[in-house]
């Protein structure tokens, strides 16, 4: 089960991540959690070399993804070669250490079903 959620609003059905007090499009207060689970399209990514000292990488990759039920998502690629279009799958894992403490964070890694596509092309 997912640790992460995404909001659907109950009045127009918008799709948001991460939690807004109001929809951004209608301005509506009830929004129903549903889970960030299943696979996810790359839309987009970039690379960030400048990082802070809480990083014990040289660089992170970072992703904007879409789910099937159309929720967006920012989160850090667990990929060596990201390609746009490409499914992912939705997990944890340490995005950066804060004090030697590790925080856990939103993280996206290849599927098994881009790796079939992959290998057959």
């Amino acid at each position: 089960m997912s640790r992460f959620y995404g909001y659907v609003c109950r009045k127009c059905g918008a799709r948001v991540y991460p939690r807004h007090w109001r929809c951004p499009s209608c301005g509506a207060t009830e929004l129903e959690t549903v889970p960030l689970e299943g696979i996810a399209t790359l839309l987009t990514f970039t690379r960030i070399y400048m990082l802070s000292l809480a990083f014990h990488e040289r660089f992170i990759t970072l992703g904007i993804v879409e789910f099937e039920n159309g929720l967006r998502a920012l989160g850090k690629l667990l990929v060596e070669e990201p390609r746009v279009g490409m499914k992912l799958e939705v997990t944890t894992g340490t995005v950066r250490v804060d004090n030697g403490n590790p925080i856990e964070g939103l993280c996206f890694c290849e599927s098994s079903e881009d790796r079939l596509l992959t290998k057959s092309q």
